[in-house]
């Protein structure tokens, strides 16, 4: 905390309304999620269907949303957080694939998809 507060290159930011979300996922050179427990992770899909790449905590939700898509990094350690910010930030190769496999990850998730999943559910209890 000491290091990210020192830091120009980190901004931490407040609440942002929906409006400017795009425009920051845009600018940002990647998104980290540092959470010891998340429900859903959405602002993961929210960054990847931006194009921008994730670093996340390896918890369950984050593995879940995020597959293959996004690095992590164990969130009780501040030195494996640094190493793979050094690692996306170091590797153009590495980002330009964490950007591709988050904008196909962000598909599985789509509302179409959602519906016409649960639309087959409630076909196979009713039919």
């Amino acid at each position: 905390s000491k290091i990210i507060s020192k830091s120009k290159k980190v901004v931490r930011l407040g609440f942002v309304p929906d409006n400017d979300l795009v425009a920051i996922y845009n600018l940002a050179t990647l998104y980290v999620q540092p959470s010891f427990y998340e429900g859903f992770g959405l602002p993961l899909l929210e960054a990847m269907s931006c194009g921008t790449p994730v670093l996340a905590s390896d918890i369950g939700a984050h593995r879940e949303i995020a597959s293959d898509a996004a690095l992590f990094f164990d969130p009780y350690s501040v030195s494996n957080l640094k190493e793979k910010l050094n690692e996306i930030i170091s590797q153009k190769d590495l980002r330009k694939r964490l950007v591709e496999k988050g904008l196909k990850r962000v598909k599985d998730f789509s509302w179409l998809k959602t519906a016409r999943e649960t639309l087959k559910v409630y076909e196979k209890i009713l039919f």
